[in-house]
């Protein structure tokens, strides 16, 4: 079994296929890690959305590694608008 490590716990963390970025934002902070091949993030609960109806993008509020890959997740416990439902569905941004 493969042990995962929190790297970042905030407001919104996004990966945007396209751009191969993944953004973390918080409060007080905000970090981008750049070069992310889709291969290497997964998503669990997390909301996938299409941008322009072909561009995936997922997000969630937490990113976890387990040494070969990221993992954002939607932990609704740390959600304080509850506003992020964790559904899949596509829409036009």
């Amino acid at each position: 079994m493969v042990e995962e490590i929190l790297v970042f716990r905030g407001e919104q963390v996004t990966y945007t296929f396209g751009m191969k970025t993944i953004v973390c934002v918080s409060e007080d902070d905000c970090f981008t890690i750049y070069n992310v091949e889709p291969t290497h993030v997964r998503g669990e609960c997390v909301e996938i959305y299409f941008v322009f109806g072909k561009t995936p993008i997922i997000e969630g509020n937490e990113l976890w590694t387990n040494g070969y890959g990221y993992i954002i997740k939607y932990n609704p416990l740390i959600d304080k608008n509850q506003i992020k439902p964790p559904i899949i569905r596509g829409r036009e941004r």
